[in-house]
């Protein structure tokens, strides 16, 4: 009981996603879905290109994303902001768009 305790605690602080921390993984996974979907319907369609979306992480120091069952990526550690700059084309230059308030 213990040790999975310990587990959950270094997951959490490192950012990890595992089987001892399902739910924050479920729950992380259900809030990036909303973002997205938020930011198709107010942009149009989101950047699709893997190589372009996995350059824009590096950029931002994203370390580790996961891939959910639906093939849908899992962001447990990146804020609204950071997914809207990565997923939405051409969004350079925009500080807080009135997608995310």
């Amino acid at each position: 009981m213990y040790l999975e305790d310990d587990i959950i605690a270094i997951q959490e602080e490192l950012g990890i996603v595992g089987y001892s921390n399902q739910e924050r993984a479920e729950e992380a996974n259900k809030n990036a879905r909303v973002y997205l979907q938020k930011f198709e319907e107010f942009h149009g369609p989101l950047e699709d290109i893997p190589s372009v979306l996995i350059q824009k992480f590096i950029d931002r120091g994203v370390k580790m994303f996961y891939f959910t069952g639906e093939e849908l990526p899992l962001f447990p550690k990146v804020s609204p902001q950071e997914l809207h700059d990565i997923f939405v084309k051409n969004s350079a230059g925009t500080d807080q768009c009135t997608c995310l308030v």
